[in-house]
């Protein structure tokens, strides 16, 4: 099956190969569909030539997990886009839980590049039992117990509870998924309290529909309820003539939303671009699986899963219609991106390998201490209250300034540690 329109992620590059990237923000940068292994691997000394690209949740640290899989980030630069200027340089310790990212990494799975993407920021306009609205878009929150998916972390939030509707007004960002059967829904894995300066920022993406061309280079379109309109003095990337219908598109604004009308400083077209990647992994929620053919779409990919090679973790490809999501990692053949590995995101703490959990892990210093079920480790809550396993010491031995190694779940405010390791 050929890799159809550029956007919103595979190119065709030269005959060395394939790539996968969009642009996104106010400018291109990589997308991120693949590769690496798990586990651990010497400290990065150099890197070597980029041939991983990546797209996924952050899921644990040390160095950073991306939906389970370690990459070493000593040496990566890392940048976030949060308005319509360039991406900002970040340290990697301002990494959090449930961020999505896009990443660059050479075959030693050592990271070149992190750039963090927000899906979402804008003020709460409605709140309801599982989910709230930010600027027309369904936030749709995943609970702590809930069997497909990880649980959204909240920060700055006591979860879904602090949107309460005395609250709605305030400013929150969103990381998140698109919903597989309604464009208009993000399942959110980070919902993040903005305060201060940052809370004047307007954050809004998705697919143009109804544009209208104006004078002078001003006109509008819309982004599911949203009415954005545009002057001459907004910044548009690439150009005013990419805004047409079904393209995709982020939006900032530092100005307050009137209605339902966003009034854009700058607008980006979400548009291909070549990269010397050759391996793929891609996370999110799988749509119009097609039990003939094997094949699926992923965040605007079509891929094949009709592969011998192909292996499935957590469940069956019938269940690619179950809205569960999964994690694939592939190579592009001959223009088609094939899935290698199939892996459901599930959360069961059964041992069997088929249905493995996603564990949340951290190295580093617990800081913050104040008991066994309250202390950080890289800026994570952890409760190890409950840990089953403790090696090289005993829970009465964490403290401030311990080396340790937590592998637990997930939960919405951090960990739920399994096994404690005391590191040297």
């Amino acid at each position: 099956m050929k890799f159809a329109a550029l956007p919103p992620l595979f190119k065709r590059t030269h005959t060395a190969g394939l790539a996968a990237c969009v642009a996104i923000g106010v400018i291109a940068v990589l997308s991120a569909c693949g590769g690496g292994g798990g586990g651990g691997g010497p400290s990065a000394t150099s890197l070597g030539v980029t041939t991983q690209s990546v797209s996924g949740t952050i899921t644990g640290f040390g160095s950073v997990y991306i939906d389970g899989v370690r990459y070493d980030d000593s040496l990566a630069s890392v940048r976030i886009e949060e308005d319509s200027t360039e991406p900002r340089s970040i340290e990697s310790s301002a990494l959090r839980l449930g961020m999505r990212v896009e990443l660059s990494a050479d075959d030693g799975d050592r990271a070149a590049r992190i750039h963090v993407i927000p899906e979402l920021q804008g003020p709460v306009s409605e709140v309801q039992a599982d989910r709230f609205v930010v600027l027309g878009k369904t936030i749709r929150v995943v609970p702590e117990g809930a069997s497909a998916g990880t649980p959204t972390v909240f920060e700055g939030l006591t979860g879904l509870a602090g949107l309460a509707p005395l609250r709605v007004g305030q400013v929150v960002e969103v990381h998140g998924l698109p919903d597989a059967t309604d464009a208009n829904t993000i399942v959110a894995t980070r919902v993040e309290l903005k305060t201060g300066s940052g809370a004047a920022i307007l954050r809004l993406t998705g697919t143009i529909s109804n544009p209208i061309p104006g004078v002078g280079g001003a006109g509008s379109f819309t982004v599911g309820s949203i009415t954005v309109n545009f002057t001459a003095a907004t910044r548009i990337t690439p150009s005013l003539g990419a805004l047409v219908a079904g393209r995709k598109v982020a939006i900032w604004s530092d100005t307050a939303a009137v209605g339902s009308v966003v009034s854009a400083k700058a607008i980006s077209v979400r548009s291909a671009q070549s990269t010397d990647a050759s391996r793929f992994r891609v996370s999110g929620i799988p749509a119009n699986y097609n039990s003939v053919n094997k094949t699926f779409d992923l965040q605007g990919l079509t891929v094949d899963a009709s592969s011998a090679t192909l292996e499935v973790k957590g469940g069956v490809l019938a269940n690619l219609g179950s809205a569960t999501p999964v994690r694939v990692k592939g190579d592009v053949v001959s223009d088609v991106f094939k899935a290698r590995e199939i892996r459901f995101v599930v959360l069961d703490d059964s041992d069997e390998d088929s249905r493995k959990a996603l564990s949340g892990e951290l190295s580093g210093l617990v800081t913050d201490f104040v008991s066994v079920a309250s202390f950080k480790v890289r800026g994570v809550s952890v409760d190890a209250s409950s840990a089953m396993e403790f090696e090289g010491g005993t829970a009465a031995g964490l403290a401030n300034g311990r080396n340790v190694k937590i592998e637990g779940l997930q939960t919405a405010t951090g960990i739920r540690a399994k096994e404690v390791k005391f590191l040297p």
